[in-house]
């Protein structure tokens, strides 16, 4: 099936859809900011070790395994309607970062349970507002809300991480997080209020049966798409620990390499994403062949990054080391291509259960992400930083022929002809 992408005047979303969908993404990358970009810097600052601070990377597990549990959540929405399963999910939210209001920085163990809470309530959420986006602009508009979603989750993990390190002196972490538990609040209340009419928007059959099986029985080449899932992130788990790290090696500052890589965050949900998002739209760029080239170039970029990296301090462009321009450049080809898999993530995930499929699709990219950072972090440890890359490169062209082959094989994308 092919999907017109002509922009018509009733075709998009609505101003009042947009808006709701990008402040629930804002709520859901909240609390994996403030796990991933604003404790860590703090906790180090208040002396706690390496070791206890990398227990953090727990909050990334719910993302990955949140598709144990949402055929059940997506089932309550089914029943109940996704406004008020929303609204429910908010609160919980709103209670969650109450609890870290009270917990002091002295205890670094509730501290990390608390935040670990959050990123579950928040991962949960993910399940029903996916189901609710995908239901209510059917699959005409998905790179339009893949955007919503780059930009939204980008602008919740700045909000959880360099505007926390910002506020957190001048107002406290008792009052931080307690403006986070009424901004939670404050969006129950407006999915309560918005999303209340949805019940016979989004439920194809009250009866029908929401469960993993049905994936896996009813979607066409399940194992190919799966595959994409887990392949398309390769070049980000590839690169961006070893690039870190090597930040380090090469004598940059733990404040220099946080500062680049919110950079280089915002270049790939607020550059990188709405330019994918410009492509498809406006220009009309198939989705294979924007996957094709994005990876094609990715690839290159990561040759040149086990080109440049032993000679980091001659090799220069206008004035800036090409260890900091060229993940700048993978960063917004990530925004790209990543914007473009899930548009057809979202394409893919049609009928009764979007809100599972879609979810399964994401819970196959977090899994393929961790499993390439873990080799990744090996392949490095043997060969070095500059034979790594280089063979990453390789890696990632592989990677990128086979999604291109099983995107135009399957048909079913953006703007294919």
């Amino acid at each position: 099936m092919i999907f017109n992408q002509s922009v018509s005047s009733d075709s998009r979303l609505s101003y009042q859809d947009s808006a709701l969908l990008l402040v629930l993404f804002f709520s859901q990358g909240l609390p994996m900011g403030l796990a991933w970009l604003g404790l860590p810097p703090w906790l180090r600052q208040q002396g706690y070790s390496v070791e206890t601070i990398g227990w953090l990377g727990i909050a990334l597990l719910p993302w990955a395994v949140k598709f144990l549990w949402s055929a059940y959540i997506e089932s309550r929405c089914i029943r109940y309607g996704n406004g008020r399963v929303l609204a429910l999910i908010q609160l919980a939210a709103s209670l969650s970062f109450l609890a870290l209001a009270f917990i002091s920085g002295s205890h670094a163990t509730l501290l990390i349970m608390a935040v670990l809470l959050a990123n579950v309530v928040c991962a949960t959420q993910d399940i029903a507002t996916d189901r609710y986006a995908i239901k209510k602009q059917g699959t005409e508009q998905s790179a339009q809300v893949s955007t919503l979603r780059f930009v939204g989750f980008t602008l919740g993990m700045l909000a959880g991480g360099p505007v926390f390190l910002i506020l957190i002196e001048p107002l406290s972490w008792t009052f931080f997080h307690g403006i986070c538990a009424l901004w939670m609040f404050g969006i129950a209340w407006l999915s309560w209020r918005v999303v209340t009419t949805d019940v016979a928007l989004l439920s194809i059959s009250t009866r029908a049966k929401v469960s993993l099986r049905q994936f896996l029985a009813h979607q066409p080449n399940r194992w190919k798409v799966l595959g994409v899932a887990l392949l398309f992130k390769g070049a980000t788990g590839l690169s961006n620990n070893m690039i870190q790290t090597s930040w380090v090696d090469s004598g940059y500052s733990l404040d220099q390499v946080a500062q680049l890589s919110t950079l280089n965050l915002v270049l790939l949900g607020m550059i990188g994403a709405p330019i994918g998002h410009y492509l498809i739209r406006k220009i009309r760029v198939s989705a294979s062949k924007l996957i094709l080239f994005g990876g094609i170039f990715q690839a290159l970029v990561i040759a040149l990054l086990g080109l440049s990296i032993d000679s980091e301090n001659e090799w220069k462009l206008f004035g800036l080391s090409l260890m900091v321009i060229l993940p700048a450049a993978l960063a917004i080809l990530d925004g790209m291509v990543s914007l473009t898999c899930l548009s057809l993530f979202m394409n893919w995930s049609k009928g009764a259960q979007p809100g599972t499929d879609f979810t399964i699709f994401l819970s196959a990219e977090s899994l393929g992400t961790i499993a390439f950072s873990i080799f990744a972090g090996s392949l490095a440890g043997l060969l070095g930083y500059s034979s790594h890359f280089l063979l990453s490169s390789v890696l990632v062209f592989c990677a990128v022929f086979y999604i291109f082959n099983v995107v135009k094989s399957i048909g079913n994308g953006i703007n294919e002809a």
